[in-house]
């Protein structure tokens, strides 16, 4: 993912496509598992590091909670997540993290309901790869 970031108010957001400024490959960092004690919880923390200038910066959490099993992929400036669970239950919904706006937007739902699963991005669309569904393993691809 090629961005750039810049101060805005109080806070930092992504920019890109502007002439001015450098631009920076990131790392962005979706979610995860955290421990406490013996019982772990999900995260909703989407994180970005720059490593030009060594830093994390917070951006716009997941919009929901209990999410997990999902898979993330980036394509030119956004950030794609698909499926998962949801206390317990396994979901189609595909989000999109817009890095201009700074925000996570519903933009489909996957025919299937997949989690455990993995996407890639070909010739500018986004592909969900095998996975669980409700009745087992998935051995097809979707668009």
């Amino acid at each position: 993912m090629l961005e750039r970031r810049e101060a805005h108010g109080s806070g930092r957001r992504l920019l890109s496509g502007e002439s001015r400024g450098s631009v920076a490959e990131v790392i962005v960092l979706v979610g995860g598992r955290q421990a406490i004690g013996m019982n772990q919880r999900s995260l909703t923390a989407v994180t970005c590091f720059n490593p030009q200038n060594s830093k994390w910066y917070p951006l716009a959490s997941l919009p929901f909670y209990d999410r997990e099993f999902f898979s993330v992929i980036s394509a030119g400036d956004n950030i794609y997540l698909s499926g998962g669970t949801e206390s317990g239950v396994t979901v189609a919904d595909v989000w999109c993290y817009m890095s201009l706006l700074d925000n996570w937007n519903l933009v489909s739902r996957m025919t299937v309901s997949r989690c455990r699963h993995n996407s890639l991005v070909y010739d500018g669309k986004l592909y969900t790869i095998g996975g669980l569904g409700v009745a087992g393993n998935l051995d097809h691809v979707e668009r």
